[in-house]
């Protein structure tokens, strides 16, 4: 029994330890499989969020560099239509130029420079104003706007500055010549270490890596730097632009540096309309040291869990009293867990910061809300931007924090889209700030869904753009007003030669009916009404800058009072004017037969405002305009300024009337009362002086109209004008005169006149005729040569190639226009003479045999 009962014992103890022996490495694998599951899961989930990082940190970098090219692009675009009859001219306005592309690298602050580029490739000038003439014909962006026949923007891949500023993106726009030939490019220049200095102030871990560069693979700028960034070469980890060219605009996947065996969750993005790619890399070596940690955290714990439980089942099976042992390995193995469930807890929390941290150094506002749309997150750029802080609007919806100005209906569509997980792209909106200031930004709505498709929030990008729509509608004005400028500039010259025949004529026919008096004065009333005729295109001149002036040093407080006392006696006694002049007021250098005109046109506008009688004030005041307000107006250069305004207490203007006062033939007067051309005139003057002007005026209350005059470099007074030169009218001993004109009644009518004087006339329509006549080797004592001609060459050249076969030929021009820049070439022809068109017989006759005459 003994036997059986020990048998049975045995028995008993043998399947007691082979249960002990299964449950213990049934425990064993459990414990095992389930630190392996949080394990794994933890090493994909970090990877997860490795990859949600790259991605957002790369479409922000993507953003940066459209942002960044787009400004430029804006730059470049509304210079393209101001210069390109500048580029087109053979010797265009180089300081003026200069001056006007350094206004505008000034408003765009990102720009390291903007130049002009001819035909030929050249550069004419830049933005500080260099006239090196450097030869850029064999880069690419000058290739492509000669063999395109498009308008159009072009980036280019980074190249050498020529002034050793190191590499540089430029960003160019073709030039059009009048008949829509090549003249040439207008063209900015960025940094490549502008995108640097932006990467370095992201941190991306130590062995982390952000790149822009070409779609070909050679590095633009890369944080941290290498020899590959720093000579722009095509690195060996091209990867990235691998991906690119193999027509993927972005992605984000898991590469080994080939450089470096690194292993790198990369994140990249195509910058739309250039040649550009960004990327994002991290380190597997980075985001997984907290869960390499981890796992050895595991792996021990695990190993202390099979030891418990095989010292347990030893323990059992040797001793059959395994409950003290069993107890004390169920308390280490819930405090096992519960130490695995913290350390989860705290690596998701670490996660959660690093995302925080992220969001809250991005230059962006950055808004999160919930599902019902109600404010969850927006980060510090938010805050500045609307000028609150979080927790003011926290838990609102966006129509309860009051910034929304758009219409109801509309923002609540745009909702349901988001809601349906629609990508709602770019949009631009107007807001309002804490304070009431209305501003202009730029939206880019992302809704945020689960993987079960379900719809958890928003994430809202935002930019404020207000100053970058103020610099562009500003432009754009300047463009328009540049393009009247042309327009009249153009119709005033076509004039003047009309006038011309029309005087030279009158002239010629008055001389031969003196004993006429009826037809006498029919004559002087046709000449007057040409004389009128005239005055109509000084005043289109002076809206297209192109007329004459002859500026002094004039001190305003003096002018200013003489005329009020000759304009008071004008506009009656029901207006009272109130003169106020400053004591201190700076001189300034300006025309002042013009300035006298121009504030008797201010004046006179002024009283025509108040029917019925009023209040008129004339000031005047130093005006220091500084960087910001030139900012803020593009047609504006900081400096020292006299302000003269004129106000007055009459009807005022509504902002339509306001915003087109400047436009020539635009009057608010009835039919025969106004011309439309004074307001222009003030304006061509003040702008061809180098001067500003402003208007503020509301209806009801009245106008006021401030001239800002530069102020003059010295106080000292002008030179007295020379005596004028008494000429004999008639030719001697058989000289000969060569007429280039190529309108063919002017031509005709100076040539009738010439030969009345007794001078024998040689005729030639354009330059090349002129110097086919030249080369013949005749007799010729004068050239007179009309500026602006067809054919590609213009008087000033034709008198310039006149002179290398007959150094001591004498030279007198004449042109409709007598711009700056034409006045400027003018005086490169050494001992030339110039006769504005119109002019009278008497003073052709005067001013040949003058030039004919001079030793």
């Amino acid at each position: 029994m003994d036997s059986i009962a020990a048998s049975s014992h045995s028995a008993t103890g043998q399947i007691a330890r082979k249960a002990i022996l299964g449950m213990a490495a049934l425990i064993v694998a459990l414990l095992l499989a389930g630190a392996a599951s949080i394990v794994w899961r933890g090493y994909y989930k970090a990877i997860d969020e490795a990859r949600l990082e790259t991605a957002t940190l790369a479409k922000v970098l993507d953003e940066h560099a459209q942002r960044t090219l787009r400004l430029i692009e804006v730059t470049v675009e509304g210079l393209a239509g101001t210069l390109s009859s500048e580029i087109a001219a053979d010797q265009p306005d180089i300081p003026r130029v200069a001056q006007l592309l350094d206004s505008r690298r000034r408003i765009a602050r990102d720009v390291l420079n903007i130049f002009l580029i001819d035909a030929d490739g050249r550069v004419v000038t830049d933005a500080f104003g260099s006239t090196s003439r450097n030869d850029v014909s064999e880069r690419d962006y000058i290739r492509f706007h000669r063999q395109s026949t498009r308008d159009g923007i072009f980036v280019s891949e980074p190249v050498m500055s020529l002034a050793g500023r190191g590499r540089v993106v430029v960003v160019s726009h073709r030039l059009f010549k009048v008949d829509g030939g090549f003249a040439g490019v207008v063209a900015a220049s960025v940094s490549t270490e502008y995108f640097q200095s932006f990467y370095r102030t992201i941190d991306i871990g130590a062995l982390g890596v952000i790149a822009l560069r070409t779609r070909a693979g050679a590095i633009v700028a890369r944080q941290p730097p290498n020899r590959a960034s720093e000579s722009g070469r095509i690195e060996a980890a091209s990867t990235v632009a691998d991906a690119v060219a193999a027509g993927q605009t972005s992605g984000t996947e898991d590469y080994t540096g080939r450089n470096d065996g690194v292993r790198r969750i990369t994140s990249y993005r195509a910058v739309a309309g250039s040649p550009y790619i960004v990327s994002v890399s991290r380190a597997h070596a980075d985001f997984l040291a907290p869960w390499w940690d981890e796992l050895w955290r595991y792996a021990i714990a695990a190993g202390l869990l099979v030891a418990v439980m095989m010292a347990a089942s030893w323990f059992l099976l040797r001793q059959m009293t395994a409950r003290e042992t069993a107890d004390a390995a169920k308390r280490d193995i819930e405090s096992a867990a519960a130490t695995a469930k913290r350390r989860s807890a705290e690596q998701e929390h670490a996660a959660r910061e690093r995302l925080q941290t992220i969001l809250d150094r991005m230059p962006l506002g950055c808004l999160v809300s919930d599902k019902d749309l109600r404010m969850t997150y927006w980060n510090p750029a938010a805050e500045k931007i609307f000028g609150c802080k979080f927790e003011d609007v926290k838990g609102q919806t966006p129509f309860e924090t009051g910034f929304i100005l758009t219409d109801r209906a509309i923002v609540e569509a745009l909702h349901a889209r988001l809601r349906r997980g629609e990508m709602t792209g770019h949009s631009v909106a107007t807001n309002r700030t804490r304070d009431g200031r209305t501003i202009t930004c730029e939206w880019t709505n992302t809704p945020l869904m689960r993987p079960d498709g379900t719809f958890q929030g928003v994430l809202a990008i935002c930019q404020d753009i207000t100053e970058r729509k103020l610099t562009e509608e500003a432009l754009r004005q300047s463009a328009k007003m540049d393009s009247l400028g042309q327009l009249t500039g153009g119709v005033a010259h076509d004039f003047n030669n009309l006038l011309l025949v029309i005087m030279a004529n009158v002239d010629m026919v008055e001389a031969e009916v003196e004993d006429r008096p009826g037809l006498k004065g029919a004559l002087e009333a046709a000449l007057g009404a040409a004389t009128r005729g005239a005055e109509l295109t000084r005043q289109l001149l002076a809206f297209s800058r192109r007329q004459a002036l002859e500026p002094k040093v004039v001190h305003v407080n003096a002018l200013v009072e003489a005329m009020t006392r000759l304009l008071a006696r004008t506009i009656g006694e029901t207006i009272r004017i109130d003169l106020r002049t400053s004591p201190d007021t700076w001189p300034v250098q300006i025309d002042p037969t013009q300035l006298e005109s121009a504030l008797a046109n201010l004046v006179v506008n002024a009283r025509d405002a108040m029917p019925d009688g009023g209040r008129l004030v004339i000031e005047t005041a130093n005006a220091p305009l500084d960087e910001a307000y030139a900012a803020q107006h593009a047609d504006v250069t900081a400096g020292d300024y006299v302000a003269l305004s004129v106000s007055d207490t009459g009807t005022g203007m509504p902002p339509e009337v306001v915003e087109r006062v400047f436009e020539p033939f635009f009057t608010t007067k009835e039919v025969g009362k106004g011309t439309g051309l004074g307001m222009s005139m003030v304006f061509g003057f003040v702008k061809q002086s180098g001067g500003h002007i402003r208007i503020y005026s509301e209806v009801g209350i009245g106008t006021t109209i401030r001239l800002y005059l530069p102020r003059a470099a010295s106080a000292a007074s002008a030179p007295a004008d020379p005596p004028t030169v008494e000429v004999l009218p008639a030719a001697e001993s058989g000289e000969v005169i060569l007429l280039v004109e190529d309108d063919a009644d002017v031509r005709e009518s100076v040539v009738v006149n010439l030969r009345r004087f007794g001078y024998q006339v040689l005729v030639a329509s354009d330059g090349p005729e002129a110097l086919e006549i030249l080369d013949r080797g005749e007799r010729i004592d004068l050239l007179f040569t009309d500026l602006v001609m067809p054919g590609g060459m213009n008087g000033a050249e034709l008198a310039r190639r006149a002179r290398e076969t007959r150094p001591t030929l004498k030279v007198l021009l004449t042109s409709g226009y007598a711009a700056p820049a034409l006045a400027t070439r003018m005086r490169e022809i050494e001992g030339a003479a110039v006769l504005s068109k119109p002019y009278r017989v008497a003073d052709l006759a005067r001013e040949v045999r003058a030039i004919i005459d001079r030793a």
